[in-house]
């Protein structure tokens, strides 16, 4: 198993002592790096490269969201604070993730396996994926498409593969939903049904049973239990 560098930026010296542990009791997982202010982490990230950095938002000297302007962009970050609000902050800066204070060991280690399964450039039979995009092979590696995650309104299990529905144009993909989600950032694509995965961004309302969609005529439906399970986390997750 790769191991997985984790870097941590905490201000409370318990906090970053119980993230650590929880890292540490994780299988796969090394702490690079520990920091408990802003000026720190950044002089540090100057140096070392975690690939995933715990980020406290409210730290001394610099903010989270100011050192995550310094961050590499190959570092995925999760963002941990005890105000929704800095969710949403987060997610306009692309973070990978975000964690609500006080979170548990199952939440904390939800995410970091979620991050493990979608490293960089994760690659499925032609699919290749980095932070926010996809770059698809066409006409037998002939032809390369890119798409970038924040162009993709939803996706659409079709005749066995994958509709990729943007504003102007759709791409197919020859692989079934479930595989294809699985590789996308899990902070801006919800699965609802066994047909649909929509963008978080073009998210409008929903109601009756239904999603609706930026620039989407038809509302979606949501489907059963098990299926809905990650859109109702979401919502109840990032709701005001």
């Amino acid at each position: 198993m790769e191991i997985l560098k984790i870097g941590i930026v905490e201000d409370d010296p318990e906090t970053l002592r119980f993230l650590r542990e929880l890292a540490e009791q994780v299988s796969g997982i090394r702490v690079v790096l520990t920091a408990q202010n802003g000026m720190e982490a950044v002089n540090k990230l100057m140096k070392i490269t975690p690939d995933v950095l715990i980020l406290d938002v409210e730290i001394p000297e610099m903010s989270g969201l100011e050192v995550l302007k310094q961050v590499n962009p190959v570092t995925r970050v999760v963002l941990c604070s005890a105000h929704r609000n800095y969710a949403y902050d987060g997610f306009e800066q692309k973070v990978a993730n975000f964690l609500l204070k006080p979170f548990s060991k199952g939440r904390f280690v939800e995410v970091i396996s979620d991050l493990r399964k979608h490293n960089h450039h994760a690659v499925l039979n032609g699919v290749m994926t980095g932070h926010d995009y996809f770059i698809v092979s066409e006409m037998n590696g002939q032809k390369n498409v890119k798409v970038n995650f924040e162009d993709i309104i939803y996706l659409e299990a079709k005749d066995g593969g994958v509709n990729l529905i943007m504003a102007e144009s759709k791409l197919f993909i020859q692989h079934a939903l479930k595989d294809v989600y699985c590789l996308l950032p899990k902070n801006q694509f919800v699965r609802i049904s066994y047909s649909f995965v929509i963008s978080t961004d073009y998210y409008q309302h929903y109601h009756d049973g239904k999603v609706k969609l930026r620039y989407v005529k038809n509302p979606l439906t949501v489907g059963g239990k098990n299926m809905s399970r990650d859109f109702q986390y979401w919502l109840s997750e990032y709701a005001l």
